[in-house]
């Protein structure tokens, strides 16, 4: 059964979904210069009163120790370089100049396994 996200990514970029939960195929992926890898990952964030149990990312970029991404649920009232995150507002992370934002490799590799997954868009075959 597909999710939403997955209905989403088929609608929108005219392709098909592959899922996985392999940490080690997601950075062989990003190491290779893939870019807007959609992944869920838990986020532990209260959003209106309302636990976010997780949280969507679009994976932008990954270097020896950090990895940069796009977060639609991110803090709009925080600025490039100050950190957002603590208890209830998800993992400590950093707020880069391009309003993306970061994690240390070590803290997202411990989020993805705990129930972490990837979604790869697979361009349709005409």
């Amino acid at each position: 059964m597909t999710s939403d996200l997955e209905n989403t990514i088929v609608l929108s970029y005219n392709a098909e979904t592959q899922v996985s939960n392999s940490y080690e195929k997601l950075l062989e992926r990003l190491r290779l210069g893939e870019k807007g890898i959609i992944v869920e990952i838990p986020w532990h964030e209260t959003v209106d009163g309302e636990n976010l149990a997780v949280n969507q990312l679009v994976l932008m970029e990954i270097n020896q120790h950090r990895i940069f991404f796009a977060n639609p649920n991110g803090f709009a009232e925080i600025h490039p370089g100050e950190y957002g995150g603590k208890p209830g507002q998800g993992p400590l992370r950093n707020i880069e100049q391009d309003g993306s934002e970061s994690l240390p490799l070590e803290d997202f590799s411990r989020l993805f396994s705990q129930g972490g997954r990837a979604i790869f868009a697979l361009p349709l075959n005409f």
